[in-house]
């Protein structure tokens, strides 16, 4: 059963909206994903990405209290880890992560954020 579990591509959510970030967990869960957060905490993410099993993150901008998730896609990036910013202040978001990271603006719409992750893990990803 766990061994099932690692292999269903694994989602990080960053996210400081309680309900959004519900939202987008249970989404993606019903689309055969395993959400992994979401989490508000940029302390949170850097933790689940060192534990592994993430196949690429949704990520929000601001995070409130927490200040950006730029560390996170930071990390991301550097781990080989496709992310897409998912964001309704693009402007906060460094011209070089801008670059190479697709964003989507709030609001948005569920089936365009799914086909977005699925361009980023790839079909191998997907149908494992």
């Amino acid at each position: 059963m766990a061994e099932a579990a690692l292999q269903t591509p694994g989602i990080l959510i960053v996210e400081d909206s309680v309900l959004l970030a519900e939202s987008l967990a249970a989404f993606f869960h019903d689309e055969g994903f395993r959400p992994v957060g979401p989490y508000a905490r940029v302390s949170q993410a850097l933790e689940a990405i060192a534990r592994g099993g993430i196949d690429a993150a949704i990520l929000d901008v601001d995070l409130g209290e927490e200040g950006t998730s730029i560390p996170i896609a930071e990390r991301l990036e550097a781990a080989g880890i496709p992310a897409v910013f998912l964001t309704g202040r693009p402007q906060h978001i460094p011209q070089h992560l801008r670059r190479r990271m697709p964003v989507i603006i709030k609001p948005h719409d569920m089936n365009e954020l799914l086909d977005t992750i699925m361009r980023l893990i790839g079909p191998e990803a997907a149908d494992r």
